[in-house]
C-alpha cells in the first residue's frame, strides 16, 4: 500500500512539474553545482513565480515521465521550422526584387512560388529562371497564364500554372534523373539548348 502511494505522489508531483515547465513557470536542466546525485535537477522559477531563488527536486524515487524529452523535441522541431521559415522568406524577397528588376507581373507571385517548389522537392530558383527566360517573368506569354513555356495549353491564372509546372518538374524531369540545368535544357528546350541552359544558369546566380 505504501509502495503504490508513493507512486501515486511521484506521478502527481512529476504531472505538476510538467504544467510548470509547460507553462514556462520553471526550467529544469541539470547541474554540477546543486548536488553530486545524478538523478537531481536544479529548477530555477521564472520571475513569474519566485525571484531568483533555486530549488534542488530530488527525483531519486520518482517515477520518470519523459515530458522534459518530449519538450525538448517540440523546442527543436520549433527551432527548424522558424528556420525554414527565414529561408523562405529571404529567398522569396529576393526573388520579387529579381522579378522587380525585370519589370515582371509575377513579383506578387514570389513566395507562392518557393513554397510550391519547396514542396515538390524542386529548386525555386529554377523555376523562377525558366519564367524569365521562356517569357520575361510573365510579360509576353504565348498561351494564357503560362510563362514557362510549358507545353501548348493555358492555365487558369499563375497559381494554377505554377503549381502545374513544379509537378511537372518533380515528376517529368527530377524523377527520372534530370535534376540538372545541364541534363533539363536538351529536354525542355529542344531547339538551342546549350544557349537556353547558359540563360539559367545566369539569372540562378542573380538570385
Amino acid at each position: 500500500m505504501k509502495t503504490f502511494g508513493k507512486i501515486i505522489s511521484c506521478l502527481l508531483i512529476t504531472f505538476l512539474v510538467s504544467i510548470l515547465v509547460a507553462k514556462g513557470l520553471i526550467v529544469v536542466y541539470a547541474s554540477d553545482e546543486t548536488s553530486n546525485n545524478d538523478n537531481n535537477n536544479a529548477i530555477i522559477f521564472s520571475s513569474n513565480l519566485i525571484q531568483s531563488k533555486r530549488y534542488t527536486l530530488d527525483t531519486s524515487n520518482f517515477y520518470t515521465y519523459p515530458v522534459f524529452d518530449k519538450l525538448d523535441l517540440i523546442e527543436k522541431q520549433e527551432a527548424e521550422r522558424m528556420r525554414e521559415e527565414e529561408e523562405i522568406m529571404i529567398l522569396s524577397k529576393q526573388i520579387a526584387q529579381l522579378y522587380t528588376k525585370h519589370n515582371s507581373p509575377m513579383v506578387e507571385y514570389s513566395e507562392f512560388i518557393v513554397r510550391t517548389a519547396r514542396k515538390q522537392g524542386v529548386d525555386p530558383k529554377l523555376v523562377v529562371a525558366i519564367s524569365i527566360v521562356e517569357s520575361g517573368g510573365g510579360k509576353v506569354n504565348f498561351r494564357a497564364y503560362n510563362p514557362f513555356g510549358w507545353g501548348q495549353r493555358d492555365f487558369t491564372n499563375y497559381y494554377n500554372a505554377i503549381e502545374v509546372v513544379t509537378s511537372g518538374l518533380n515528376n517529368g524531369y527530377y524523377a527520372k534523373g534530370l535534376d540538372t540545368v545541364q541534363k533539363i535544357g536538351p529536354v525542355y528546350n529542344a531547339g538551342d539548348s546549350n544557349e537556353w541552359i547558359r540563360k539559367i544558369n545566369d539569372i540562378i546566380k542573380q538570385i
